[in-house]
Formats: C-alpha cells, sequence, structure tokens
C-alpha cells in the first residue's frame, strides 16, 4: 500500500513538472508542491487529493509559503483547499525534522472525513520539504494527531462510502498480564461511527489473535456523547466472562484502552442488553472508564518495571492483584520510586484505592532487605485504623512482591505503625 501511494504521488509530481516544460528552454522557477483536495474529492471514487505547483519568489521561505498556500483557494476550478469552515493555523514550531502545527478549534467541528482530507493535504505539502520528516497537529496547544508521515495519509478515495483508516487496538499479550498495542487498517465508512469499527474488530477472531471478549459476544449498539462512548453488548458478555480476575481486567481494558485512542471518545460505559452491567466479580463496570496505560509495556521508557498494584472492589471487602509496567525514577530507590507511583495514582477505573490519597512518603529506607517507610498521618483519613491497616498491607504487599526485599515496617509520622508485615499479609488477596 505504503509503495502504491509513493509511486502515484511521485507520478504525479512528475507529470506536473513535465507539464511546466515547453519547447523553449526558460529559466526555472522554483515551485512547491501544495496538496488540495478533489473537488469531487469526497463524494465519488478516483483521487482524493491532488498536487499542485506553486512558484517561490526568491525571497520566499518554504514552510510560510506552503502553511499559506495550503489555506487559499487553488486556481484551478476543480480542486478546493482542505481548510473549510473557519479552520486556520495559528502557528506552527519546527524541530528536528518535525513540525507541529497549531490549528484553530474550527477542526473540531469538521467531520471525520474532511479532518482525514485536511492532515493528508499538510503532511503531504510539509513532508515534500526537505527539512520536514513527520509531522504533529494541534488545537490551541493540545494534541490531535502525532508522528503523521506521507506513508499514513490517503490520496484515493476508490469506494465512495469506505476510506482506509489506521487504528490502534489492544489485545492480551502471551503472558496474560498486559495488553500489547497493534495497528490494524480498517476500511470505514462514513456514516457509522469509528467506535462501531474498533469493537467490530475486537470481536473478531483469527488464526494470529482470539477476540479479548467473551464468546459469543455481539455489538448491539454504540452512542457517544460529550466524550463519552456507551457501549451495549449482549447478554454473553455477562454470561461467558472469564472466571478470573486478570481475564475481566483485559477483557474490559482492551475495550477500554482502544476506544480511548480515537480523538472523541475520553471514557467508556458498559452495558448488557441495554442495561447497566454492575460488576464483574473482579471488576466493578457500574462507573465510566478511562484507559490505564499501566497495562501496556511504554516502548519508549528508559527505566520501567512489573509490579503489582493491590487494589480494593466497590461495596466488598475484596482485595484484587493488578499487574502494571511502572516507570522508575532512577534518582531513588526501586522500592521509593514504586511507592511514589502508587501514591500518586489517583486511581483504576473499575477498582477503589485502598491507601488515602492525601498520603505523603517522607522516607523509604533498605537495609538488609528489609524496607521501612515513613508515611504522613493521611493514613487515618479513611476513617478507621483498620482501613488504615489494609492500605499499609497493600503497600508493603507490593513491595515484598517485587522479590527484592524479605520485610517491611512501616511507619506514620516517625511512630511505629505496622512492623514485620509479611506474616499478616498472606490472605491478602480474596
Amino acid at each position: 500500500m505504503k509503495q502504491r501511494l509513493f509511486t502515484v504521488l511521485m507520478g504525479l509530481l512528475l507529470l506536473l513538472g513535465l507539464a511546466s516544460c515547453g519547447p523553449e528552454q526558460t529559466e526555472e522557477v522554483p515551485t512547491l508542491a501544495v496538496f488540495y483536495v478533489s473537488a469531487s474529492g469526497y463524494s465519488e471514487g478516483g483521487r482524493f487529493i491532488e498536487p499542485v505547483s506553486v512558484p517561490m519568489d526568491s525571497g520566499d521561505d518554504p514552510v510560510n509559503l506552503s502553511l499559506r498556500s495550503l489555506q487559499e483557494e487553488p486556481e484551478q476550478p476543480e480542486l478546493s483547499s482542505a481548510f473549510i469552515k473557519g479552520t486556520r493555523i495559528y502557528s506552527y514550531t519546527l524541530e528536528n525534522g518535525v513540525i507541529s502545527v497549531d490549528l484553530s478549534a474550527a477542526y473540531i467541528g469538521l467531520s471525520e472525513l474532511e479532518q482525514t482530507a485536511l492532515k493528508a493535504c499538510l503532511t503531504l505539502t510539509l513532508c515534500g520539504l526537505e527539512e520536514i520528516e513527520a509531522v504533529d497537529v494541534r488545537i490551541d496547544g493540545s494534541p490531535v494527531a502525532e508522528g503523521l508521515e506521507p506513508s499514513m495519509m490517503l490520496v484515493d478515495n476508490t469506494d465512495s462510502s469506505a476510506l482506509e483508516k489506521r487504528l490502534l487496538l489492544y489485545y492480551p499479550d502471551a503472558s496474560g498480564h498486559y495488553l500489547s498495542p497493534e495497528y490494524r487498517m480498517l476500511t470505514v465508512g462514513r456514516d457509522r461511527l469509528l467506535a462501531e469499527y474498533v469493537l467490530e474488530e475486537l470481536l473478531e477472531s483469527d488464526e494470529q489473535r482470539e477476540s479479548p471478549l467473551p464468546a459469543g459476544t455481539r455489538l448491539l449498539g454504540v452512542e457517544q456523547k460529550n466524550g463519552v462512548c456507551t457501549v451495549n453488548f449482549s447478554r454473553e458478555f455477562a454470561d461467558h466472562r472469564s472466571q478470573t480476575a486478570e481475564g475481566q481486567r483485559l477483557c474490559v481494558y482492551a475495550v477500554v484502552n482502544s476506544l480511548t485512542r480515537l480523538d472523541e471518545v475520553d471514557r467508556v460505559r458498559f452495558r448488557v442488553d441495554g442495561n447497566d452491567t454492575g460488576s464483574y466479580e473482579y471488576i466493578d463496570l457500574s462507573a465510566s472508564f478511562v484507559a490505564f496505560p499501566g497495562l501496556v509495556r511504554d516502548q519508549d521508557a528508559l527505566y520501567q518495571t512489573g509490579a503489582v498494584l493491590y487494589l480494593g472492589l466497590r461495596g466488598s471487602d475484596s482485595v484484587v492483584a493488578v499487574p502494571v509496567f511502572v516507570p522508575l525514577d532512577t534518582s531513588v530507590s526501586r522500592e521509593e520510586s514504586l511507592v511514589n507511583y502508587i501514591l500518586m495514582l489517583t486511581g483504576v477505573s473499575g477498582y477503589t484505592r485502598l491507601v488515602p490519597l492525601a498520603v505523603t512518603l517522607y522516607s523509604a529506607e533498605t537495609v538488609n532487605r528489609v524496607c521501612t517507610l515513613d508515611l504522613s498521618e493521611a493514613m487515618f483519613s479513611s476513617g478507621s485504623g483498620s482501613n488504615a491497616r489494609r492500605a499499609a498491607l497493600a503497600l508493603a504487599s507490593s513491595l515484598l512482591d517485587t522479590g527484592r526485599i524479605d520485610e517491611v515496617n512501616i511507619l506514620v509520622e516517625g511512630e511505629p505503625f505496622m512492623e514485620n508485615i509479611r506474616e499478616r499479609i498472606e490472605h491478602i488477596v480474596n
């Protein structure tokens, strides 16, 4: 696909160059290739966008001329600018071959196809300049699309009702503990939500991947409003669910992390046969979910490690062990880095936090494989000593699971609170 697009684009540019050559030799005028939308590209098959040669004067800056030309209507009546409905370029920065272009908020009001056309014209035009390799798109400073390259862009619309889109989906990895990201090229229509295509793909099984959802589950409907995507699954989503905590968690977060990769989705809600689902045994489905990046290895992180969080379930004394990837702060010990991560984690959708939000770590010292934590008095803010002890057991369990220490002691405001915790945590997970 990439090779075909590259060949087509090169052919178009070559034809433009040949068309400018006459029988008489004249002084060659430098030009830029600026891409525009075909007048029929939104509704008919064939070329979706086309390049136009724009002449450069000796004093023109290539980037500024490209950005200015993209926002102007071309002379060719069969082409039009992709910058429509008030969408404008506010500013740009260029660093290390990546140009970050800040657009007006009017971009949000464009249809999916209009946004695709704009990003394609912007990327193919700017990446044609020698100093630019990739494009980031921002709205009022917030990222919308990053790392756009020519090979990712759609230039043909061979089907009047469909286009190709590269989507990132998440599946359980081989270990059965975490999620693994996979890019899929999907043919999507203009009259359906992208979320529907993501969910239909996740429901499919093939020789390489099994669906992360329960067998027999069907998609009954999808609704989107104010950034919340409500997914309605058939009864099998509940009846055929995994009987393990990890299986239920990976099923739910394969959906959540995949859907929240879409620009228009911030949170996900689950329903079964149109009704609120309540709870699986090991994860509460009654609230809306946000993505949990801790289930996915960060390929760009220099230092990270596997760890286990201990979280509660709403309305229950049960504790669930959740394997995660934790970024490491190399300026402190691993034990301190892990505890800081746990304390800074505001929450994981579907679970309750056992350690009160306001708790601060004063110190974490490890001597002879015994780790001593000194915590703030906010450990008692949950209202009872038993809750504080439960929180201490959860922290100690995470530390002991690293295999780097043999014992944990916990102080509160410098005074002993729980010591020799190992012998007390055997049954923390119900």
